[in-house]
């Protein structure tokens, strides 16, 4: 018999495997895509088992390489049919709820990244690039048991969709400001929600221009600074600063901004932003440079 390759591998193992599932099983549709997990991508067939029931994902990479290996075919079959009818606790739906655009749209959400840190990252993954900003995007899922996870989306799934890339970032910059609503809190709005009553001295041992400093992230911490490009958010920051003001996007969890009379005082803000810079909550560094925000114009532009 000819060698196969990955995909006629994967319809050979879907029309052979229903014999080794019980036989309530054996009519449950089985679907095939790329999946994506970390730094992983890899070809899966998808098996829904029942209503309600989290969707099985068999890694078909893993069991094509096994078959170039000549294991024999009753292994091949028998290994594919345990994963299908297998149902890890807890474990979340990546399978057939992700490959109907409809039902992902509302759960998109964007991230963002430094250009020159991404490396090979995002090769096979759709991206715009704004300044030294790249945006993917994302499906937020929840588990069974409420806990939160994410899906990135690749070249193949967006394939998959039949969409632009441009409706994809369209409809995720909307997305992700629902679900993960923008922030923009100034140092002293900080400072009185937590300390509440009288906190005036502790503001009178703030710098001036750290008091009137707005820290921009997301309700949750999720897409941090990700939030800039959300719809007119930019303007509103004007709004609140009653002017033109500069943007510092240090992090991919926060950013800085604070009105540009304070311009000189940009060591102000970078100290700041080290002495308060987690890696582990705050991501990888986003950025060194400051924008220039013009309330006019509605221009962010890099500041030389």
């Amino acid at each position: 018999m000819t060698k196969m390759n990955l995909k006629e591998f994967g319809q050979w193992a879907a029309s052979e495997v229903r014999d080794y599932l019980p036989e309530d099983l054996r009519d449950n549709e089985l679907k095939f895509g790329f999946v994506t997990k970390h730094s992983r991508r890899y070809y899966g067939m998808f098996f829904r088992r029942g209503p309600n029931i989290p969707a099985s994902v068999v890694d078909l990479d893993m069991f094509y390489d096994l078959y170039c290996q000549g294991t024999d075919e009753v292994t091949l079959l028998s290994k594919i049919a345990e994963v299908l009818c297998f149902k890890p606790a807890g474990q979340f739906n990546i399978g057939l709820d992700i490959m109907d655009y409809k039902n992902i749209r509302d759960k998109l959400f964007i991230r963002v990244s430094n250009k020159k840190n991404c490396g090979s990252r995002f090769d096979n993954v759709p991206t715009t690039e704004i300044d030294e900003f790249v945006i993917t995007y994302s499906i937020r899922l929840t588990t069974p048991d409420s806990f939160q996870a994410a899906v990135l989306i690749d070249n193949d799934l967006l394939d998959h969709y039949g969409i632009s890339k441009e409706k994809l970032h369209r409809d995720a910059v909307k997305s992700s400001s629902n679900l993960f609503p923008a922030c923009y809190d100034s140092c002293f709005d900080i400072m009185e929600k937590v300390g509440g009553g009288d906190f005036s001295l502790d503001m009178e041992l703030i710098p001036e221009c750290i008091r009137n400093m707005i820290i921009l992230s997301d309700k949750y911490s999720r897409t941090g600074s990700a939030v800039m490009f959300y719809p007119h958010i930019l303007e509103k920051i004007s709004t609140k600063l009653k002017g033109d003001y500069i943007l510092f996007p240090y992090s991919e969890k926060c950013s800085l901004a604070f009105p540009a009379r304070y311009e000189d005082k940009s060591d102000e803000y970078i100290s700041f932003a080290n002495s308060t810079y987690n890696p582990e909550s705050d991501g990888p560094v986003l950025s060194q440079n400051f924008y220039y925000f013009d309330a006019v114009s509605k221009n962010l532009s890099l500041i030389d």
